[in-house]
């Protein structure tokens, strides 16, 4: 029963103020799971609520598998209850006077389903949210996490052709959202169905995401796979959103052919990734990831294999995290923050450093961030 999600030049404007959609297009794959993720007020959600029926768009088409079911210019709007589609919201919403086996089985009641086929998809449904051993127990009697597995199983009880989450991690405790990401992967694998999946936070993104498309002020800014989107961010608003800390102003020495040398405060140099040629002379703004730097004492000669700018530096300071040691270190007027994973801290305030900085983790853009350091 799954399908194909087809969102084409989708706009949606309220009343006032700029569009919450600004022409948003995606497919999302039979099976694939698609996560929106992006700040607040971004039009993520807005965006699913459209594909669910919720907001009525204003232009643009929407289509499910072989069916248009929102398309202003040609009079189409299918109500949300004839899409054939599940979701599953931030609250659990589960029925408290109801067994888990019920709160499952409610969505089919009205279905006119024979009762053996309706207790065969029951119990197909907690068998893939592992919770067969609790089908008698009272929702009540359930954890946070648990009752959001019952609420997967409902929305997955009729064999729905998409399935939209909303945030659906949100309501539980940190120890359980890590726990239960991972589960909603699989689970969402397992029945085989194609996924719009709603967050802000990155790490969630990552871990259940086929695809992940960044918004920002309503518009699809870029929907890559993970390891895409975290190693070619394609604008400096997404690096920054997925944790490119490090920001340093510099100009333009050269371009071409996806690699520049950039001029960085003290008179040095960097060789970095551009999405784009950019011209000599350029202002602009490097961005890296804490995570992909690496230090060695400020002896050293030699530094990790491959392809490195080399910049001396001093530790000003280092905290200890328990599985990693957060460094700031300063080379001039540039500041780095470096995270280095291991449960020993190598390096202490005061010590003369090697910054090793990738060069494919290394992107400068023709854009300037509120947060970058002044060249």
């Amino acid at each position: 029963m799954t399908a194909e999600l087809a969102v084409s030049r989708l706009n949606k404007t309220f009343l006032a103020g700029r569009p919450a959609i600004d022409d948003v297009s995606f497919v999302a794959t039979a099976g694939e799971i698609v996560v929106l993720l992006g700040p607040s007020g971004c039009g993520k959600t807005t965006t699913m609520r459209s594909v669910a029926g919720l907001e009525t768009p204003t232009s643009g088409q929407i289509r499910i598998g072989d069916d248009i079911v929102s398309d202003p210019a040609g009079g189409i709007f299918v109500r949300p209850q004839k899409r054939n589609v599940g979701m599953v919201f931030q609250s659990y919403a589960v029925w408290p006077h109801m067994t888990v086996a019920e709160n499952v089985r409610y969505p089919l009641l009205n279905r006119r389903l024979p009762r053996a086929e309706m207790e065969r998809r029951v119990a197909g449904a907690l068998a893939i949210v592992s919770l067969t051993e609790y089908a008698g127990r009272s929702a009540t009697a359930l954890s946070g996490g648990q009752m959001q597995r019952v609420a997967l199983a409902r929305s997955l009880v009729y064999q729905p052709r998409l399935l939209l989450l909303d945030e659906p991690l949100s309501n539980l405790d940190a120890k359980l959202r890590l726990r239960l990401r991972d589960e909603l992967r699989r689970i969402i694998k397992d029945a085989g169905v194609t996924a719009l999946y709603v967050t802000h936070d990155q790490s969630e993104a990552v871990a259940v995401a086929d695809r992940i498309g960044v918004m920002r002020d309503g518009r699809l800014i870029q929907l890559a796979t993970p390891t895409e989107l975290y190693t070619s961010p394609s604008s400096l608003f997404v690096a920054e959103f997925t944790g490119a800390t490090n920001l340093i102003s510099g100009r333009i020495i050269a371009s071409d052919a996806g690699a520049a040398r950039v001029a960085i405060a003290g008179g040095q140099e960097l060789a970095s990734r551009v999405p784009q040629r950019i011209a000599a002379g350029t202002e602009v703004t490097v961005a890296v990831r804490p995570e992909n730097l690496r230090l060695s004492a400020g002896s050293a000669e030699t530094g990790p294999a491959g392809h490195w700018n080399r910049v001396a530096g001093m530790v000003r300071e280092a905290r200890f995290q328990g599985v990693q040691t957060a460094y700031t270190v300063t080379s001039g007027e540039t500041v780095w923050e470096i995270n280095e994973y291991g449960s020993v801290p190598r390096h202490a305030g005061g010590d003369e450093v090697i910054v090793w900085v990738p060069r494919d983790g290394c992107w400068a853009y023709a854009e300037a961030s509120t947060s970058a350091q002044a060249h």
